[in-house]
């Protein structure tokens, strides 16, 4: 029995100091008496390995319900940045989530863990059962292992199964910089001289979250303005199922714009779109094809991942990377996947999307990531994870869409009247800015400063000030973090 003096469960699992191997990783927990105080005894066995198990094509994962493992185990229904925790734990046998990922004891070919997995195939209930296998052949699950598998469904009663092993503790997933224009750990140290060019494929959600990038780079981390470019393939209401016409045959064009965000939090509008001071007829293409782009990002929004569920996704996601592949001048841009965030909490349907969009987010992007052994996107911005920590906040509570009952905390509600329960206000779409530079450039956000926008410099709603305070930056960095940290965890 080992002693210790823990605050709480999680400070416990966090204690490595006694334990030479693989001192991060996970571990069983056997004799556990109550936690009394700060007291504690148990003993801590390093035995377990961690299976992330991920749906392919057309099949959805329900619940995955583990047997015949030798001890108990625990089942987490995301990854986290920390070791698992009380707060995440979920007893076996059962965990009713998309692609879980799971902590199983080792145990050998001769007595091997299975896993009964429940879902949807094509609109229809199926369950399977499968063993971890390569090259046709029973696997050992190992401790301090990290194992992927990936299910995809052959028909109603049988299915696929792939299984890669990845580096244990490979948290890169959870913790990604990219580094833009430059390479290698940490923040890019030539962003000051190189500056940075970004293009994003999307719709007023990108709009939403770019305008304050530009203003932050120059004033808060000396970035010459001409040296940044930021820019939006822009589509009013327009998903990838909308843009993917406009690069086929140039369908669909009389409503694209390009937008290019301004250090003033202006936008310099361009394109037909109903904008009468620039009515130039533009296509994607034009907009790919203008310049090196360093990063270029994709998105869809809340609603749309209802409306347009894979593989018509999936589909659009693989025509719009060949198109930029093919397209644009600069071949090594890092391409990115810009996680939109649900709506209000207006006729009670905020949960609602937040389950859509993490669902459809682990299941057609999570997989594509490079740091998840994928090969499409080197990042994701988890904007949507971002405004939903904030809003577990009381400090900003659901005040973070244009609909607060505060508008842009301090600013006025539209003269028009209108309600807009889907976009960001003034202090959201700050949020979002904070939480592009943090994915793609690996800022220290501590230089982040206050900041006053007056109405005659901004286009956003309705021109009105805009204030950002300090106390709103102190809550909106604790919230990016906690979203950089663990992107597919909202609550």
């Amino acid at each position: 029995m080992i002693a210790a003096n823990p605050a709480n469960l999680s400070d416990l699992m966090n204690m490595t100091g006694n334990f030479a191997a693989a001192p991060q990783s996970p571990f069983l927990m056997s004799g556990q008496e109550e936690i009394n105080g700060s007291n504690v005894k148990m003993e801590l066995f390093r035995t377990v390995a961690k299976i992330e198990i991920i749906s392919k094509n057309e099949f959805q994962i329900n619940s995955v319900t583990v047997k015949n493992t030798p001890n108990r185990g625990y089942v987490f229904g995301q990854t986290t940045a920390a070791p698992p925790s009380a707060a995440t734990m979920t007893d076996y046998p059962m965990v009713n989530t998309a692609n879980p990922v799971l902590y199983v004891a080792e145990n050998s070919t001769e007595s091997p863990t299975q896993f009964l997995v429940s879902g949807t195939y094509l609109g229809n209930s199926v369950n399977y059962t499968i063993v971890l296998k390569m090259a046709g052949a029973n696997i050992d699950i190992e401790r301090n292992t990290h194992y992927e598998v990936g299910i995809s469904a052959v028909s109603d009663t049988d299915c696929s199964i792939g299984v890669t092993i990845p580096e244990w503790n490979n948290g890169a997933a959870n913790n990604q910089v990219i580094n833009v224009p430059g390479t290698g750990p940490g923040p890019n140290p030539n962003y000051l001289t190189d500056g940075i060019r970004i293009l994003a494929i999307g719709n007023s959600y990108s709009q939403n979250t770019m305008i304050f990038i530009h203003k932050i780079l120059v004033d808060d981390y000396g970035i010459p303005t001409n040296k940044i470019k930021i820019v939006s393939a822009y589509l009013p209401g327009g998903y990838l199922t909308h843009h993917v016409p406009n690069m086929q045959n140039h369908t669909g064009h009389a409503n694209f714009e390009r937008q290019e965000f301004r250090y003033t939090c202006s936008i310099l509008w361009t394109g037909q779109g109903g904008q009468s001071w620039d009515p130039v007829k533009l296509y994607v293409e034009d907009v790919v094809e203008e310049d090196d782009w360093d990063v270029i990002t994709m998105q869809q929004a809340d609603n749309d991942w209802a409306s347009y569920p894979s593989p018509l996704t999936a589909n659009n996601i693989n025509y719009v990377v060949q198109y930029l592949a093919d397209h644009s001048p600069k071949k090594d841009y890092k391409l990115g996947w810009h996680m939109t965030w649900s709506s209000s909490n207006y006729n009670n349907q905020q949960s609602g999307y937040n389950t859509t969009i993490l669902s459809n987010t682990n299941t057609w992007i999570k997989p594509r990531l490079k740091s998840n052994g994928g090969s499409i996107f080197d990042f994701m911005i988890p904007a949507g994870t971002a405004v939903q920590r904030a809003r577990n906040n009381s400090f900003f509570g659901d005040e973070l869409n244009c609909a607060g009952s505060v508008y842009g905390f301090g600013g006025a509600r539209p003269t028009d009247g209108e309600i807009d329960h889907l976009h960001l206000n003034n202090v959201g779409s700050y949020l979002g800015a904070v939480m592009w530079i943090k994915t793609i450039m690996g800022l220290d956000l501590s230089a982040l400063k206050p900041l006053t926008v007056p109405s005659t410099s901004s286009t956003q709603y309705n021109g009105q000030v805009i204030t950002i305070t300090q106390p709103m930056i102190d809550h909106i960095v604790t919230a990016v973090n906690a979203a950089h940290a663990a992107p597919f965890t909202m609550y």
